[in-house]
């Protein structure tokens, strides 16, 4: 079977999130893929498809097809009488910086154990009520922190959060929580003073771009190493024979490539997350490449959905005077292609409030 992947919204590393912290308006984040065995007949009724809807393949970009409402629809019927096996990460931007605050800042003084549910529970709380409530001004914190590495930037972004704290009024169980979190944290590094691999588990692992830069907070990175895992447990482990086909990707595909081999690698160090629709423990290795996409139409449907997703999520979330009926009956199909239990369908990585705004329950 070969699996064939494109994004939307990519704006690359994170930190780069603009003065307004809008990431040049492009707040959301997707990966999708499309699982194929019989590419030839599908890739047929795609050209019919196209044709049907007077649509050139040279066409088939998500940026050009958004107001093509039905070929969207037909072409996610399609998927359904196929039973193509898709996948999709939707990411809120903001909201995944706050995760990488709680999990390696705030985390730090949690218990770190991947088997320790009530701390990862703990974590999903703080993260949420962080991405839905925090100001701009702790992330710009925690951003600076990252761009300029230092104990006393790490201080500052835990002073952001205590003025924030303090200067409004939050939740009195996330007060209490983060609180005894900053203070036993500010214990522990006036503890190691000196210790110059703290900022190192404070911070998040940076990659290195091809000219030797930094790059602090991938989005693409996790929803790859996700997509990976996701198909992983739909073959059952069984991946030696499975080709991921990926859009081509100038500035990151050497990253890519080796968080996915670094992933393989978890579970021989015991690193394995264990996850309900995703599973960790690579047992065989699939293969990824990178082509571009006008020479595989298994990618321009695969950017075709993920751009609608992106538009979608975008629009639902953060200007919903653009949401017509026929984007939310678009939207309802492409969910119905979700099985969790065999990792196909979405993966949100949004607040509670914004599940709630999209019209979907959170999985447990």
């Amino acid at each position: 079977m070969k699996y064939y992947l494109d994004e939307s919204g990519n704006t690359g590393d994170l930190t780069k999130a603009g003065a307004n912290f809008d990431f040049g308006n492009q707040p959301i984040f997707v990966l999708a893929a499309i699982g194929l065995s019989n590419q030839e007949t599908f890739f047929a009724e795609v050209k019919t498809l196209a044709i049907r809807h007077k649509i050139g393949l040279k066409e088939l970009k998500s940026t050009r097809l958004f107001s093509k409402q039905g070929f969207i629809a037909d072409l996610t019927t399609l998927l359904q009488q196929h039973d193509v096996p898709f996948l999709a990460e939707v990411v809120e931007k903001r909201y995944f910086i706050g995760t990488n605050l709680v999990e390696r800042l705030l985390g730090f003084v949690l218990p770190s154990s991947h088997a320790d549910h009530r701390a990862m529970m703990l974590k999903n709380y703080l993260a949420d009520y962080l991405g839905a409530n925090a100001p701009k001004s702790v992330f710009q914190a925690y951003v600076s922190a990252c761009l300029q590495p230092s104990i006393p930037a790490i201080e500052a972004c835990l002073g952001r959060i205590v003025t924030w704290l303090q200067s409004e009024s939050v939740d009195p169980a996330f007060f209490e929580i983060v609180t005894q979190i900053v203070t036993d944290l500010e214990a522990e590094i006036s503890e190691r003073e000196g210790d110059e691999e703290l900022l190192d588990h404070l911070l998040p692992t940076p990659d290195l771009s091809k000219r030797d830069k930094l790059l602090w907070i991938l989005p693409n990175l996790t929803c790859l190493t996700n997509i990976y895992a996701r198909i992983n447990l739909r073959h059952v482990r069984k991946i030696e024979e499975i080709e991921m086909i990926h859009d081509e990707q100038i500035q990151f595909d050497h990253i890519l490539k080796n968080g996915k081999v670094d992933v393989e690698q978890l579970a021989s160090v015991g690193a394995a997350i264990d996850l309900p629709y995703a599973d960790y423990h690579f047992c065989e290795a699939a293969s990824l490449e990178f082509v571009g996409s006008n020479t595989r139409i298994g990618i321009q449907v695969a950017d075709v959905l993920a751009g609608f997703l992106m538009r979608h999520v975008k629009y639902t979330l953060f200007a919903p005077q653009h949401v017509l009926p026929i984007h939310e009956h678009i939207f309802q199909a492409i969910m119905r292609l979700t099985d969790e239990h065999s990792g196909t369908g979405i993966n949100f990585v949004v607040t509670q409030e914004h599940f709630d705004r999209l019209g979907i329950r959170r999985a447990a």
